[in-house]
């Protein structure tokens, strides 16, 4: 999830079926460096109800041990490979996240909506391998302004319904 729009960025969908198929589950909260503590603080004690949630700033690395922890403290099988599947709104920072969790450019990274086309796998060492995936949107999302304002599509591909000259 963006830190700035955590309930905008959540997809209820994808949460409930990670639950429903009974697999470890955490919440990671990209771009805590843009908001203040306060904001997070409350932000999560509401969402630790529901899973295990990280702090990350992929600007500047912070949370990602914390967040490496927490994904070796919640793999079912011990000594074993442990897989990561990132799901969550485009342009959210998932491959940012990645990167600042293997401490390398591994995942292909741009500003830009819709950048990652495909699964990456991504070695993350100590047994961690990530599925980095493009974007995923819940079907009812159709508002184009709201879109456009969660970074979810590119600014360049909105109508112009303003109907400025």
């Amino acid at each position: 999830m963006d830190a700035r729009f955590p309930d905008e960025t959540r997809n209820s969908e994808v949460e409930k079926e990670i639950i429903r198929l009974n697999k470890p589950f955490i919440i990671v909260i990209n771009k805590c460096d843009l908001v203040s503590k306060e904001k997070l603080d409350k932000t999560k004690a509401r969402l630790s109800r529901i899973a295990p949630t990280v702090f990350v700033s992929s600007k500047d690395r912070s949370g990602t041990t914390m967040l490496r922890h927490q994904i070796l403290a919640s793999a079912c099988i011990k000594g074993r490979d442990i897989l990561v599947g990132t799901l969550g709104y485009p342009n959210v920072g998932k491959s940012s996240v990645i990167n600042g969790v293997t401490g390398r450019h591994r995942a292909s990274t741009s500003p830009i909506s819709g950048h990652t086309k495909g699964v990456q796998h991504v070695d993350a060492g100590s047994r961690i391998m990530f599925m980095d995936t493009p974007g995923v949107i819940p079907f009812d999302e159709n508002d184009e302004y709201v879109q456009g304002l969660l970074g979810i599509k590119d600014a360049t591909h909105l109508q112009d319904n303003w109907g400025c000259p």
